[in-house]
């Protein structure tokens, strides 16, 4: 991680998140991991995920435009994707993400506690977190997402 102004920047090699996939590329570092072409930013891995009616692909153009370090995807590379952006084909771009991801932020809670329920969700979650705590565990309480 590096310090840019009040931003910390991780970046990470193609090839800690796509392992074998990555190929000549794997040396590449990357600053960010996603699918919605709205959102990248430079440096980031542009994931094409086929939807039930747009196929992400579509949009890895406007990835690359918007400064993606790379296109990751199923289907054949695309004809308008610059030459200059490096294209990764893999054989199942929805599990090559969650594993992605799972690389990036690696750290994981080892135990959650999900509480549902018309009344005292709340209560009962300040409860578990203050049990946990007192247990000499971490814990922390997220509120409705």
């Amino acid at each position: 991680a590096r310090r840019m102004g009040n931003t910390v920047t991780t970046t990470r090699a193609l090839g800690e998140l796509l392992s074998d996939e990555a190929g000549a590329h794997a040396g590449l570092l990357v600053s960010g991991l996603g699918m919605d072409s709205r959102a990248v930013a430079p440096g980031h891995v542009f994931v094409a995920v086929p939807g039930a009616k747009v196929d992400g692909i579509r949009f890895a153009r406007a990835a690359a435009e918007a400064g993606a370090a790379v296109v990751v995807g199923e289907a054949e590379r695309p004809a308008d994707l610059p030459e200059a952006v490096p294209y990764v084909r893999v054989a199942d771009v929805r599990r090559t993400l969650a594993l992605a991801a799972a690389r990036w932020t690696p750290r994981q809670p080892g135990t959650i506690a999900a509480v549902t329920g018309t009344s005292g969700k709340s209560s009962v979650a300040d409860f578990t977190r203050q049990i946990w705590t007192a247990l000499g565990r971490e814990a922390a309480s997220v509120g409705t997402l």
